[in-house]
């Protein structure tokens, strides 16, 4: 999208790959905002330039990306133009599953997440943000910081109690997330994972 405002209010995207983005390219000034719906793991982005994203890539510092409602954003997001530029997203009110980012540049204090309009940010937000691990290995998680989550060094404290398995459409209503078909035992799974010190799986 590099006009107009994009708005995805549900559904399911997969399976689709460019050279920039896997899912959605936004370069517009009008932003981008997301209420409901997923993005999964099998989008995939093929540019080698390192200015890409398997999920979201913001490619313009002027639009905003909005995200609220029940969303689940399982390929990564790059919000950054380059490494020293890299914009927020703002929270309009609590999301249901969570997304993964991918940062331009690993930097503790980094802000990746801002409460906006009325909502105010709590750990059950940024329990739902997941952080790769860097080109050095190091792991990565986000911290409650005011009414922002920040990016910090080190293996996420929290436990979770959400479990996503495969990526394809058909919902959990027992896991609260996603498996691939009725014929993943997903329930056992979950429990075996959680059993395992709170392990969040994903993908």
């Amino acid at each position: 999208a590099n006009l107009g405002a994009l708005t995805i209010s549900g559904g399911y995207i997969a399976g689709n790959a460019g050279v920039q983005a896997g899912a959605v390219y936004d370069g517009s000034e009008n932003g981008f905002t997301m209420t409901g719906g997923t993005i999964d793991a099998y989008n995939h982005a093929t540019g080698a330039d390192g200015r890409t994203a398997d999920g979201i890539l913001a490619g313009n510092l002027r639009g905003e990306i909005i995200l609220s409602g029940d969303v689940f954003i399982d390929a990564g997001m790059n919000l950054g133009t380059d490494e020293n530029n890299m914009k927020h997203i703002r929270l309009k009110d609590a999301i249901g599953s969570g997304f993964v980012l991918n940062p331009p540049k690993y930097e503790e204090g980094a802000v990746i997440a801002k409460g906006w309009n009325t909502h105010n940010m709590d750990e059950d937000d940024v329990k739902k943000m997941v952080i790769p691990t860097d080109s050095e290995g190091n792991s990565w998680h986000a911290v409650l910081d005011g009414n922002s989550a920040v990016m910090k060094q080190g293996a996420s404290p929290y436990k979770y109690d959400g479990v996503y398995l495969g990526g394809g459409p058909n919902p959990s209503d027992k896991n609260a997330g996603i498996c691939e078909s009725a014929d993943v035992p997903a329930v056992d799974k979950g429990k075996g994972l959680i059993n395992k010190g709170g392990t969040r799986y994903i993908g």
